[in-house]
């Protein structure tokens, strides 16, 4: 029985909660499948909705649509944080506090800097559902984070590879608003899930290097096509392209950009925004996990924080 009791006690001394909902090791697996499944939706089916977004614009016109994509954002984004608080009820210590206002601000900062558009901001709602899931799978949250990240990068690498002649290049703005979602995500789902269930040191060890052997084999892929001449940052070309590879001179070369952005773009309704080059993007990413990382580290010595580097 003190046993018992003891274990209840350090338990709760980490911010379990006996409200929060506890997951089996199977079920764990099945929470990440879900959370590989909620991707891909997103991900494959981003034409579609952009189509059925595109087809009500053209109905009601920007007037009405750009107020009413932004309250909904706001209003879903508030709705997701009120439901993950609610059902997690973990510790609001000083650690994550910290972690909070430094996910918002980085909203902030994304917002007001990357966002062209209102409906832009559903990325922070996609990856903040996204994160708060693996988080019933993972007991890291960088590991969450980078795992964000990845499928954040996969979306947009699809996007920009599917319909260049749309996107027009690939897009480390959405990238970055994905973190962003995926931090705040993380920091307001504390508690949702126990951790006895989560997955084991193992499976996460080995998914940890299956992520930096992907990174680094994708920076080195990307500086050797530099040098090679093979991937070139932008490329102008007549009517619309059809595809990211693109004959230059009798050789196949990959096309980052199909535009040459200024230093601060205005769009026709007035508002202004930043286009991330490929190197301010690769920075911008790396940057976001090495803040995490710094931030989320003193939680190591804060009992009940619920974070986790």
């Amino acid at each position: 029985m003190e046993h018992g009791r003891g274990r209840v006690a350090s338990r709760a001394a980490n911010g379990y909660n006996p409200a929060m909902t506890t997951v089996a090791p199977r079920q764990a697996l099945a929470v990440c499948l879900s959370a590989l499944a909620y991707g891909l939706a997103f991900t494959f089916g981003h034409e579609m909705v952009s189509q059925a977004y595109g087809a009500v614009f053209q109905r009601l016109g920007r007037a009405v649509m750009e107020p009413a994509a932004g309250w909904a954002m706001a209003l879903s984004v508030l709705a997701l944080a009120a439901l993950l608080v609610r059902r997690g009820r973990g510790a609001w210590t000083r650690a994550r506090l910290v972690s909070l206002v430094t996910a918002l601000l980085l909203v902030a900062a994304s917002d007001r800097l990357l966002v062209s558009t209102n409906v832009e901001r559903i990325h922070y709602l996609q990856y903040a559902l996204l994160a708060a899931l693996l988080r019933g799978a993972f007991p890291s949250d960088g590991l969450i984070l980078a795992l964000c990240t990845a499928v954040g990068v996969l979306d947009e690498l699809w996007q920009y590879a599917a319909y260049p002649f749309y996107t027009k290049y690939f897009d480390f703005n959405d990238v970055v608003l994905n973190q962003a979602g995926a931090w705040l995500g993380l920091v307001l789902s504390v508690g949702l899930w126990s951790g006895d269930g989560r997955l084991s040191q193992r499976v996460e060890t080995r998914v940890r290097a299956w992520l930096a052997w992907l990174g680094a084999a994708a920076l080195a892929a990307a500086c050797l096509g530099l040098a090679l001449g093979r991937v070139v940052p932008f490329l102008a070309v007549t009517g619309r392209p059809e595809s990211v590879f693109q004959d230059v001179d009798g050789a196949m070369v990959l096309v980052l950009s199909f535009l040459r952005p200024g230093p601060w773009e205005v769009t026709d309704w007035g508002r202004g925004y930043h286009v991330l080059l490929g190197w301010e993007g690769v920075a911008a990413v790396a940057g976001m996990l090495v803040l995490h990382r710094l931030v989320v580290r003193p939680a190591r010595t804060a009992p009940g924080s619920g974070l986790s580097p």
